[in-house]
């Protein structure tokens, strides 16, 4: 009888501990939950965002810095991976938006962020293609798809910073939307590409001023080289990204989008 009494406490302190800790686990999973579902602030160092998903014909403004790109060869809205998008293939012959007051000064010791999400269809042409615009500072400093289709469907990804070329080669499977996040380190001694959240590679090259005052999407400044497909919620930051920023991108838990 007094074994059992003992028994009986001492199960009954276990099952209580038991409880008590998996109580405890269900509470600190929920915590890790909510924070992991919580918006990441993305405002700090940023220098223009643009969400792109203003109706056919209007100006593209910045929600930061009040940059306004004007709708320069009456591209159209489409779908985008978040709300509307711009549809650079839906330009005449020079499918792109250009704004006239886009200032960005960056020494050789700073370092920045380019981020975006793009969507290319097959190659109208057919077959490989090469040298879409993304967007363009200057002919100097631009980002584009390039050697697209070429290789079992894969597209290389490539960055152009003052006479530097950075080429990701078949960084991307298209068609379909896909983020990109370029970290350009100390003026371009190296670049880092993330594709979809995902860290894919880098590339060093010959760090370089980059002084520009203009910014157009979907083509070069002149229209040509058109990107054949849709670009959504362009940012820059005066910063390099973390891992949990550029996540927060790509799974749209953030307060920018």
């Amino acid at each position: 009888m007094k074994k059992l009494f003992i028994l009986t406490i001492l199960f009954s302190f276990i099952s209580c501990n038991a409880l008590k800790a998996l109580t405890n686990g269900e509470t600190n999973l929920d915590e890790d939950f909510f924070k992991e579902k919580q918006s990441v602030n993305l405002f700090d160092s940023l220098i223009a965002f643009f969400k792109l998903e203003e109706s056919n014909g209007v100006s593209r403004d910045d929600i930061n810095n009040a940059y306004s790109l004007g709708d320069s060869a009456a591209t159209s809205s489409t779908s985008g991976k978040i709300g509307l998008a711009t549809n650079c293939s839906s330009g005449a012959s020079a499918g792109y938006f250009i704004s006239g007051s886009f200032s960005l000064s960056l020494s050789l010791s700073d370092s920045w962020n380019i981020s975006f999400w793009a969507n290319k269809g097959t190659n109208s042409s057919g077959g490989c293609a090469d040298n879409e615009s993304v967007l363009f500072l200057d002919s100097s400093n631009y980002v584009e798809f390039d050697n697209i289709d070429c290789e079992n469907d894969y597209s290389d990804v490539r960055i152009h910073l003052n006479g530097t070329s950075y080429d990701f080669q078949d960084a991307v499977n298209f068609p379909g939307w896909h983020h990109f996040s370029l970290n350009i380190r100390n003026g371009g001694s190296n670049v880092d590409l993330y594709v979809d959240g995902n860290y894919f590679n880098t590339q060093s090259g010959t760090p370089a001023a980059v002084i520009t005052s203009t910014l157009s999407l979907c083509s070069s400044s002149g229209g040509g080289d058109v990107l054949d497909g849709s670009l959504d919620s362009l940012g820059f930051w005066s910063k390099l990204l973390t891992n949990t920023e550029i996540k927060a991108l790509y799974n749209r838990n953030n307060n920018l989008d």
